[in-house]
């Protein structure tokens, strides 16, 4: 016995038309995905590129700061032949880096917080797909009509 698959329906143009549907609204979603992978990406790439600046900046200021703070307390002592003048150099000289290190930690922090990680892009088509679909749901909304592709004898000549 052989089983026979029974034959499409001649007029299958709801079913043309569903899975046309179907297929847009997948092929929308995918590309609303994408859209919003790639915004992600770019968001924390920013943030990842404000996050180094700030500890190359860190790095850098510390080593600067060991360097210059330890060639100055012996340049006191070797000038003065006093610990106690070396001592105080080595204060001043401390608290000034300090506070620089802490203001560029601020500026750097500040830079960061101020840095709006919004996905604009997607919020945008997002809400316009909203738009879109709630237009469907609607029973008065009026069905565009399909433009017919063009023809060899209408399309425009070059």
């Amino acid at each position: 016995m052989t089983l026979r698959r029974a034959a499409p329906p001649k007029d299958n143009t709801i079913t043309q038309a569903l899975q046309g549907l179907s297929e847009g609204l997948y092929n929308l979603f995918a590309r609303r995905v994408d859209l919003l992978h790639h915004e992600l990406v770019d968001e924390a790439r920013a943030a990842v590129h404000h996050i180094a600046f700030i500890l190359a900046g860190a790095a850098v200021a510390i080593f600067g700061y060991a360097l210059v703070l330890g060639a100055l307390i012996l340049l006191a002592y070797a000038l003065s032949g006093r610990p106690w003048v070396a001592a105080l150099v080595a204060a001043v000289l401390g608290g000034v880096h300090l506070g620089a290190g802490i203001a560029g930690v601020r500026r750097g922090m500040a830079r960061l917080t101020q840095h709006k990680f919004e996905l604009e892009l997607s919020k945008q088509e997002f809400q316009r797909d909203r738009q879109w679909l709630h237009e469907l749901q609607t029973p008065d909304a009026a069905i565009p009509e399909a433009t017919p592709h063009p023809t060899p004898a209408t399309r425009p000549s070059s």
